[in-house]
């Protein structure tokens, strides 16, 4: 999937200051966009955030699902959004057609089908994304907000884990209300937040000051912190995964193998 590097609206709006995080900037490109990428990015908020759980005052409508059905009927307003051909396409509808069968055929029919919701909707916001998503600012803005979601949680797992003096509970840690508030499918997030927060960081570090560079180092470190405070297997093997895969495409042997090597004593220890 290519996108597209500047619409006629926001000419004037140098990506160069997008990856330089300039907030100014940012929110002058934003202020151009459509309301569908709008309504996305809420969504997204929402989704990771729930405010509506941490502050019950304002728990008085279905917010996520309020804030989906406006992407999808702002969409149509959008001219950028045009369909887009991809692999992922047939992965997630085959996916969605494994659900259904699994449903019909289960042994308790009527749970399935009571939250046939949940994959509905992931079906939906999976198309949604890869169609509303279609510029590199708008890629950029989305990843953006995904970290910093994502870090809300991290930095919270990273100092409850501290607080303990690094010390595990049967528990482990957990996320915002929601999917994230088991501390298994919490780690799994985190393993997926911390090596796309690393290769941000990769990526764009010559673009920011010293202060920007070290606020953004420390989201992966809190990402990978956190997933050994949630005592997850399967996300602390997952984070393994990452390093070798970093190790094999990074094209620096014998000193990327030597770092990695001292990262994971050093969390062993831990």
């Amino acid at each position: 999937m290519s996108f597209s590097r500047k619409s006629a609206k926001q000419a004037e709006v140098s990506i160069a200051d997008y990856y330089a995080v300039k907030p100014k900037a940012i929110w002058q490109g934003l202020k151009q966009e459509s309301a569908a990428f709008w309504w996305l990015c809420i969504y997204l908020f929402l989704e990771y955030i729930r405010p509506a759980s941490l502050y019950p005052v304002i728990d008085l409508l279905p917010w996520t699902q309020i804030s989906l059905l406006m992407v999808c009927i702002t969409a149509f307003s959008d001219k950028t959004v045009k369909w887009v051909n991809s692999t992922g396409n047939f992965l997630v509808i085959l996916f969605f057609t494994i659900v259904l069968v699994s449903s019909i055929f289960a042994f308790r029919p009527s749970v399935s089908w009571g939250a046939i919701d949940i994959p509905i909707n992931w079906a939906i916001l999976y198309f949604l994304i890869i169609t509303v998503v279609n510029t590199e600012k708008r890629f950029f803005v989305f990843v953006l907000l995904f970290l910093l979601v994502n870090f809300k949680m991290s930095q919270h797992g990273f100092f409850t884990f501290a607080g303990r003096g690094f010390s595990y509970t049967g528990w482990g840690v957990i996320g915002s209300p929601g999917w994230f508030r088991d501390s298994g499918d919490f780690g799994i997030a985190m393993a997926i937040f911390s090596p796309l927060a690393f290769a941000f960081c990769l990526a764009l570090k010559d673009y920011w000051g010293r202060y920007k560079r070290w606020f953004f180092y420390f989201l992966p470190v809190t990402g990978m912190v956190t997933i050994i405070a949630t005592s997850s297997r399967g996300a602390q093997l997952g984070m393994v995964a990452i390093g070798i895969w970093f190790l094999l495409k990074s094209g620096k042997g014998l000193k990327a193998m030597i770092g990695i090597i001292i990262v994971g004593w050093v969390l062993y220890a831990i």
